[in-house]
């Protein structure tokens, strides 16, 4: 797969990062924790394009309340800043029930790819700084590509990418309503 130019794609965890860059090609700017992420948006990007990529945390950082929400389903919501070119792709509920949501939905077993089945045993992997580029997490993902919420987290992503500024929001809703 060639690797494209990153152009502000800013995930939050070292997992996110993997399966976003395995999903599309894109490179990535990864930032530790949703805070690191809002400040490189918001204070490296400026008026330039960004797209942050968190999980949907029980507390929400400050700076998501200058963002209004575009489009969601039960995977993955998406949020544009007020006045900038600044989107954030919330993963509902956050990236380990997401995979497992997709691993389900494809009956897919995670043993297969050397990774334990239960949410807490799972957690302990995708925190780990080595998922970032962890061989089994590449896999899975490649294995993943066709399950609802993979597809669409690519979709939005690479639409994004390829229209920094000028995105429909109809558009946007359209892909996310995509089953």
């Amino acid at each position: 797969m060639n690797r494209k130019e990153n152009t502000g794609i800013i995930p939050e965890c070292y997992v996110d990062t993997n399966l976003t860059e395995t999903l599309t090609g894109i490179v990535c700017n990864h930032q530790k924790g949703c805070a690191n992420v809002v400040k490189q948006m918001n204070e490296k990007r400026g008026d330039r394009f960004a797209l942050g990529i968190i999980d949907r945390d029980k507390r929400a950082v400050g700076f998501v309340s200058e963002f209004l929400l575009i489009a969601g389903n039960e995977s993955l919501q998406v949020l544009k800043h007020k006045s900038r070119p600044h989107y954030l792709i919330h993963i509902i509920p956050a990236i380990e029930g997401f995979v497992l949501r997709a691993v389900e939905e494809l009956n897919i077993e995670l043993s297969d790819f050397g990774l334990p089945a239960g949410l807490m045993e799972l957690k302990q992997e995708t925190k780990q700084q080595d998922s970032k580029r962890d061989p089994r997490f590449v896999r899975l993902f490649q294995a993943l590509k066709d399950a609802s919420g993979p597809q669409t987290l690519r979709s939005v992503v690479e639409y994004l990418h390829a229209n920094p500024y000028s995105a429909d929001p109809n558009e946007i809703e359209r892909l996310i309503s995509v089953v």
